[in-house]
């Protein structure tokens, strides 16, 4: 398999993980913009991103973004509640 075929395809595997987990993301974009939402799908040049939530119509708003215009993608890691102290 040569370098390019095996990035791709670690490419590949980590945004569908994304996917399947459902987790927050923070995609940053070549312009300089940072979109956070929910990867829900993936295609061969795009991928599709839930950026917003409707609360009233509990509906999402949803863009498709090119790969190529993509950066860096980071996982949001939500914070806990305990720090750990004065649990003595």
């Amino acid at each position: 398999m040569k370098k390019a075929q095996r990035v791709a395809y670690q490419e590949d595997e980590y945004l569908e993980r994304l996917v399947s987990s459902g987790k927050r993301v923070k995609v940053y974009l070549s312009n300089g913009v940072g979109l956070d939402g929910k990867v829900l799908g993936v295609g061969a040049s795009s991928i599709l991103l839930s950026t917003k939530e409707d609360y009233l119509k509990r509906r999402g708003v949803s863009q498709m973004v090119y790969k190529h215009a993509i950066t860096s993608i980071s996982e949001t890691h939500e914070l806990q509640e305990d720090y750990g102290y004065g649990n003595e």
